[in-house]
């Protein structure tokens, strides 16, 4: 690939104001791809990538008052392109590592390499994906995968660590998730985040959105291991089995797993936690849920509750803290973050989820003796 083709747009149609011209520049580090004027919208061109070696390439386009490139942008934006040097001949070399395989060979290798291959083939076809995953690094480490001489599916997170893409096993269900995992030093375990996101999400809102990637930053910050799987509006599925299925891959610290959930997938926490409060060491439902019967099941479990300001979940929220509170020897607080509503309270939330998570540790059933700090 040569180009790249671009279009800026105006979202909406507003009255234009007399005011200096508008530039915008886009770039890769300090090498300019193209400039141009943005008069009449839409503006279409083309981005020079000649010279760019194959991979993931950071995008910056910045918008600017006036003729000065050098000068002060007033609006700057980042996305992602990939360029691949050989894209057929690399599904076709997981076409043949999927092919060779037996049945029961390293189940999660192999649904994640047909997931990433599926993933692959969209991007060369052209498809608009819901956000800009980073081909190269998805294409290099499937190929990676599928030149293991042995497959284990214990051997695919590296001790160094990283994002990963895998579909994991919750019983007869298969899950995509997305996870981060520290590099493992000593192979101590790690403390463990479980993220589920709301309706219209998938496993990208939580390293994509909610604050442009919060969660997962401030689990990085604490050498935490930080999963956010795909839910479906129509289905669920065994959690439990799922975290013991990633438990294969990656040290988890089984006194230290922590659950947070955003408007759906603050309801699939709650259901995950009052089905096996033991399994838990804290819970966050953010923007969602309401009243439960099964409250006394969660007795003792630190929780924080927390709707925005203007967030229509308001109610629900109120109603299920409530629930919570009726219950003698509850650990259940509720936060309401001012002049947020539904989407944004989750990353006005977020210092106090994992501030709470910080504090707390699963209690161990009664004869059974305590873990260690992870």
């Amino acid at each position: 690939m040569k180009d790249l083709g671009f279009t800026i747009e105006a979202l909406y149609a507003v009255e234009e104001p007399d005011a200096p011209a508008l530039a915008a520049t886009f770039r890769v580090g300090k090498r300019v791809l193209a400039r141009t004027a943005v008069g009449p919208r839409p503006v279409a061109g083309r981005l020079d990538l000649t010279g760019l070696a194959p991979g993931d390439h950071e995008l910056v386009l910045e918008f600017r008052l006036g003729e000065d490139p050098e000068g002060a942008p007033l609006l700057r934006r980042l996305s992602r392109f990939s360029i691949l040097a050989d894209p057929a001949a690399t599904l076709a070399r997981l076409d043949a590592a999927l092919a060779a395989e037996g049945v029961d060979a390293a189940p999660v290798r192999r649904e994640s390499l047909r997931e990433i291959r599926t993933t692959l083939t969209r991007i060369a076809e052209g498809e608009r994906l819901e956000t800009d995953l980073p081909a190269a690094a998805l294409a290099a480490r499937a190929e990676s995968w599928a030149a293991m001489k042995t497959p284990r599916d214990e051997d695919l997170l590296p001790a160094a660590g990283g994002e990963f893409h895998l579909v994991l096993r919750a019983g007869e269900t298969r899950v995509p998730v997305r996870v981060l995992v520290p590099a493992r030093k000593d192979g101590k375990p790690a403390p463990l985040v479980v993220a589920l996101h709301g309706m219209g999400g998938s496993e990208n809102m939580f390293f994509e959105g909610y604050g442009a990637g919060m969660a997962p930053r401030l689990a990085a910050e604490r050498g935490w291991i930080f999963v956010a799987p795909r839910l479906s509006a129509f289905g669920g599925f065994d959690l439990g089995a799922m975290i013991d299925d990633l438990a294969r891959l990656a040290p988890i610290d089984p006194d230290r797993v922590y659950l947070v959930g955003h408007s759906m997938g603050a309801a699939r926490a709650l259901g995950a936690a009052t089905q096996d409060p033991a399994r838990w060491a804290a819970a966050a439902f953010l923007g969602g849920g309401l009243a439960t019967r099964r409250a006394e099941a969660l007795k003792g479990l630190p929780i924080l509750v927390a709707a925005g300001e203007r967030d229509f979940a308001k109610p629900g929220a109120r109603a299920l803290f409530a629930s919570l509170e009726a219950v003698p020897g509850h650990a259940a607080r509720y936060l309401e973050t001012p002049d947020t509503e539904h989407m944004t309270v989750v990353r006005a939330a977020l210092p106090d989820v994992f501030a709470l998570f910080e504090s707390a540790k699963r209690k161990p059933a009664p004869g059974q003796p305590e873990g260690k700090e992870g």
